[in-house]
């Protein structure tokens, strides 16, 4: 999956997760925990104003500002404990 070069972005195709935020970019094997499980597809970037999801049995809408603030919420979190990791691995 090619992604475009956004600072802060979360693409989830049903497949694969990719999480950016700054500098930090992580690819996982599995859903986001913040999205439901009725959740196919998601598209999070608010910078170029992104923010929608494609349920089961449904077509692509609007996140409400509940789902978004929570992704926002889980990808900061995340990000946080992904640098922490890296700096205990790399000693920086």
């Amino acid at each position: 999956m090619k992604l475009p070069l956004v600072e802060t972005r979360l693409l989830w195709d049903g497949r694969v997760c990719i999480v950016r935020q700054d500098d930090v970019e992580v690819r996982l094997p599995w859903r986001p925990p913040v999205l439901s499980a009725l959740v196919m597809e998601a598209d999070y970037a608010p910078a170029v104003r992104v923010q929608d999801v494609r349920e089961l049995g449904c077509c692509r809408r609007d996140m409400t500002a509940a789902e978004a603030a929570a992704v926002a919420a889980w990808m900061a979190m995340f990000i946080g404990a992904v640098r922490v990791q890296a700096q205990l691995v790399t000693g920086g």
